[in-house]
């Protein structure tokens, strides 16, 4: 974060628990699915919200509009000073600083999660988070604070002044006084989950079952009880106070609370006055107060969880899910389809081979056909009990639907026919048909059989495998996924000209216990999609299965592309999300960006960073002269991590910062890093430690040490600072080289030495 630019006290949020070219864009809800974990205006038209996955929105007096910065961490809390100056933090200790035009990743000096973030002045700002991590912010970095107060994670923190801090942990109230920490307050009978200052004898404390208790400048005395979890708070003044809870927001108005039902969880409430307020929280949902009503401004068409999506084009198709829920793609987006003729059920597969005819599976043997424009019911002969998992047809007259049990029907144009057999019984989750002769399909206990044209034929032993998709290319490439029932890993199983092989996904998942895998769909055979249980994503590059950056808790139960661009993914809780570039993500941020030990050759800056993404085209590189307004200088290619920057002039301070980039957009900016170039050339060191002959040459020369110390290491850099010879013997061979002048980096093992050459 760069130092501020003011002086002024500033207010703070404490957490409590569309960039263009975006490349997974919400379809519902709107604008996005995710938690949503804390908000801060800084005018009635402009504001921004943070949650889980990396989400960030800017409200722009109209909009919540999804801001898209490639970062896959979760972020609890956001502050501002104004529209130019702005602190969020969040898991694995993320500090991003916004300055008015873009976020930019700052350096933390820990990988735990940062639960709350507050700014008091250009000088000092406060981060707290797990284990009892306290990070201060001195005008330069950030440092942690050494504190054996508590050990707990500390929830939330705001500062009146410099001597007047708190701390809240679950069941402790932290008071700061300017040059230590000490508990003011323990929590008795319940968990503290927030609390709200207005003063320094001011404030409010709530805890997870609703008590509250109030702060009179000396201690917390207890004030009522809302008797019932909450999870937010916030107060304007004595008279007007607001507390979250599950589906309902309680109001204070001086003398007694009052609430008002609602259809969301609120972790973070926020008002700018009595009839201007905000609630966040669960599945992205957001309200406003016009100092009466509370108004969703959020917007969801179904909260259902979606188990299937087809596609006919990049415009028209059909989702289906749980609780007979049909939704409807066109034009306008997507809508409920009132055509269901009333089957309450849970719908699980839906298929479309033209646009005038396409079908529904479900629970309860119900099969649905779309004819002239509605849903019709058919009858499929099956058990009433009867769960039908998936539906393929492969035109209009030729379909097949499967489910539990061993549960094979056959459309051959006007009647469903059983074509079960007697010794399969497992679940059959997916059907796959190459053409109306030759078809898979999967299930339970690696459950594979295959349509001879005829009838069907198990082709593969059982196992503890639950394949839950299968998708072929063509007849000689397919894929099935899933998981294994005993170790809960996931499982990719691939064929290629008529046998079965397991891929090996440990190199995918290193951290995740559940691997639950759910769909697939093939581009090609060297393009493809995997969707599975919290969000699981993976994309198939020819070669590899690379997992996606994690967008949403919920599990995408299904995956569709129109063509290599156009693609959707769905799940759990309604989700919907369309992709219009195949998928290609922003990168993640470059860290760690450093000035390296060799800065002072030819007054050239040697820039070097982590990179953290494996999908960039390239870096680009920013230079400023006040560390506030930067421009681009340069370049480099993928996987390059360190850039020369021979541009500058001698003796002048330079701020740099990096970019990850490719054709979706850009990553957020890296740490920020400063450095001063020398005087140039003329600076270099010339004692007589070393000497160098003949110089000038041709390119073969010798170096030879004045004193009695061995050469342990040699560097020669060309013009442009890059290094194009290392090794420790002191004949140097550059013959090959081109014409100049190159600079020579000498240690014996005790110091170093730069001296100038001529290659003529």
């Amino acid at each position: 974060m760069r130092k501020f630019t003011f002086s002024a006290i500033m207010f703070c949020l404490f957490g409590f628990g569309n960039i263009a070219n975006a490349q997974w864009e919400w379809q519902n809800p709107l604008p996005q699915g995710n938690t949503l974990n804390s908000v801060y205006f800084t005018d009635a038209n402009t504001g921004f919200a943070v949650g889980d996955y990396g989400t960030i929105l800017k409200y722009d007096g109209t909009n919540w509009i999804f801001q898209e910065i490639g970062l896959a961490d979760d972020i609890k809390s956001i502050s501002f000073y104004d529209s130019n100056n702005g602190l969020a933090v969040g898991a694995n200790g993320t500090i991003l600083y916004y300055n008015g035009l873009k976020w930019i990743k700052d350096v933390s000096p820990t990988t735990k999660k940062l639960n709350s973030v507050c700014i008091l002045n250009s000088n000092e700002a406060w981060a707290v988070g797990e284990s009892g991590t306290i990070l201060k912010w001195n005008g330069n970095s950030w440092g942690v604070e050494t504190t054996s107060v508590t050990s707990d994670e500390i929830i939330s923190v705001f500062f009146i002044d410099a001597t007047h801090g708190w701390a809240l942990t679950k069941t402790q109230i932290l008071f700061y006084n300017g040059s230590s920490w000490s508990i003011q307050s323990t929590a008795t009978y319940s968990t503290f989950v927030g609390f709200s200052l207005i003063g320094l004898a001011s404030g409010w404390v709530v805890t997870q079952n609703g008590s509250i208790y109030k702060f009179n400048g000396t201690e917390w005395i207890y004030d009522f009880s809302l008797s019932e979890n909450v999870y937010s708070i916030h107060f304007l003044d004595a008279n007007h106070g607001w507390i979250g809870a599950y589906s309902k927001i309680y109001e204070f108005n001086g003398s007694s609370w009052t609430s008002q039902s609602l259809n969301s969880t609120f972790f973070e409430i926020y008002f700018q006055s009595g009839n201007n307020g905000w609630a966040l929280g669960a599945s992205g949902s957001i309200y406003k107060y016009d100092g009466t009503n509370w108004q969703q401004y959020s917007k969801e068409i179904s909260k259902q969880n979606i188990n299937s999506i087809y596609m006919l084009d990049s415009i028209n198709g059909w989702a289906v899910g749980d609780k007979y829920t049909i939704l409807k793609h066109d034009l306008n987006g997507w809508s409920v389809d009132t055509t269901n003729p009333n089957v309450v059920v849970n719908f699980n597969s839906v298929f479309f081979t033209d646009s005038s005819h396409g079908w529904i599976v479900g629970t309860h043997n119900k099969i649905l056909k779309y004819e002239n424009g509605k849903w019709i019911k058919q009858t499929s002969g099956a058990a009433s009990n009867s769960v039908f998992n998936s539906v393929y047809f492969t035109d209009s007259i030729h379909g097949w639907a499967v489910g539990n049990y061993g549960l094979i029907y056959k459309f051959d144009g006007n009647t469903w026919i059983n074509q079960s057999f007697q010794n399969l019984s497992t679940c059959i989750e997916s059907v796959f048909m190459l053409d109306s002769m030759s078809g898979w399909a999967v299930g339970a206990k690696k459950t594979i059989i295959k349509y001879n044209g005829t009838s069907w034929e198990i082709v593969e032993p059982t196992g503890s495998s639950y394949l839950e998709s299968v998708f072929f290319t063509d007849a000689n490439n397919g894929w099935a996924v899933g998981y294994d029932t005993l170790t809960y890993k996931s499982r990719i199983l691939k064929y290629i000209q008529g046998t079965w092989s397991s891929y090996n996904t440990s190199s995918i998942f290193t951290n995740q216990q559940y691997q639950f895998l759910y769909d697939i769909y093939m581009n090609s055979n060297n393009c493809g999609w995997i969707t599975g249980i919290n969000g699981i994503l993976l994309k198939y590059d020819g070669t590899n299965w690379i997992q996606q950056r994690k967008r949403t808790y919920y599990g995408l139960n299904s995956v569709f592309f129109t063509d290599s661009l156009h693609g959707w993914i769905a799940g759990n809780n309604g989700e919907i999300m369309k992709t219009s570039n195949g998928g290609l993500s922003i990168p993640l941020a470059p860290t760690n960006l450093t000035l390296s030990s060799q800065k002072n050759i030819l007054s050239k800056m040697l820039l070097s960073w982590t990179d953290n993404s494996n999908n960039e085209d390239g870096f680009r590189i920013y230079r400023s002269t006040d560390g506030v307004n930067f421009y681009e200088i340069g370049t480099t290619a993928a996987n390059i991590n360190s850039y020369i920057d021979s541009t500058g002039a001698a003796s002048t301070l330079y701020y740099y910062q990096v970019t990850a980039y490719n054709s979706a957009g850009s990553s957020t900016f890296s740490n920020t890093i400063s450095g001063t170039t020398t005087n140039g050339i003329n600076d270099i060191t010339q004692n007589n430690a070393v000497s160098i002959y003949p110089n000038p040459n041709n390119g073969k020369f010798i170096i030879e040490p004045k004193n009695n110390n061995r050469l342990t290491n040699i560097e020669v850099y060309n013009s442009l600072g890059e290094k194009v010879l290392q090794q420790n013997a002191n004949e140097i061979e550059l013959s090959a080289s081109p014409k100049g002048i190159y600079i020579v980096k000498i240690s014996d093992g005790v110091n170093t030495y730069n001296r100038r050459i001529v290659l003529q």
